[in-house]
């Protein structure tokens, strides 16, 4: 059973046969299999994916709106136990099939960077909105490899920086949850205890419009995130810690992804 510790306490992934709400809750689930049951084959271009949600946001289509982008590829063994993921090339934008929500929000990410972090523009996905927005950025931070979760309000707006990540090419669990304001904002990644912090001083983000862009960047000669998916979670709404951890634990047990 995949387990964290967190402030002297043991926490475990949901006991079997428990009704999994994480799953029900989410307005979207991506799943890289479900590119395999929309009829797609090793190695072909995804140009838009049917996700799973509760709302009408959960099909994606990918874009390539510049003539060097690329769509995504799907491999169908290059996952963390040799199910199918999606590589993205740095080049991929997704088109927003938006929902006007107010935050708070949750991400979640089931991701492998290949080759050593940078401190280019590795967006991994955005909640974006009319002024700010949450992004989750995997790049060099200070002297160590980290993940940064910011708003595009710029850095006063900085929500987290985490440990150091695991090694390139090792798979890992992002979790990332932030209240419309005050409250504690949270962020859990693989190898890395849980990090919390309270949300008073940093910019809150308005009436949000939620939507994803998974490895893209608006610059035309920059490269986006370069790396692998399998799986891509939202949620409109913040999570407490101990929902955060609970989710890490139950999509790393998921794809054998040690905590």
């Amino acid at each position: 059973m995949s387990t964290l510790l967190i402030g002297g306490g043991r926490m475990t992934a949901p006991p079997v046969g428990r009704p999994n709400l994480l799953d029900e809750d989410a307005i979207l689930v991506l799943e890289a299999r479900q590119a395999l049951q929309q009829g797609y084959s090793d190695g072909d271009e995804v140009t838009s994916l049917s996700g799973r949600g509760t709302t009408s946001a959960a099909r994606r289509r990918f874009d390539i709106t510049r003539p060097t982008w690329s769509f995504p590829v799907l491999d169908v063994e290059g996952g963390p136990v040799g199910g199918p993921v999606l590589r993205f090339d740095g080049r991929t934008t997704v088109s927003a099939a938006s929902q006007a929500v107010a935050t708070p929000f949750c991400v979640a990410a089931v991701v492998k960077t290949p080759g050593a972090y940078s401190d280019d523009l590795d967006t991994l996905d955005r909640i974006y909105g009319s002024s700010n927005a949450g992004v989750i950025e995997l790049r060099t931070i200070d002297l160590g490899d980290g993940a940064r979760i910011r708003a595009t309000g710029g850095y006063s707006a900085l929500f987290h920086d985490s440990d150091v990540l695991p090694a390139p090419n090792d798979w890992m669990v992002i979790v990332h949850t932030v209240p419309v304001s005050g409250g504690d904002g949270h962020l859990v990644v693989t190898g890395s205890p849980v990090k919390s912090r309270q949300m008073t001083s940093v910019q809150p983000l308005q009436q949000s419009t939620l939507g994803t862009r998974s490895g893209t960047t608006s610059l035309p000669d920059a490269t986006g995130w370069v790396g692998q998916l399998a799986e891509l979670r939202q949620y409109d709404k913040a999570f407490t810690a101990t929902q955060a951890v609970e989710l890490h634990a139950m999509l790393s047990a998921k794809y054998g992804i040690p905590v």
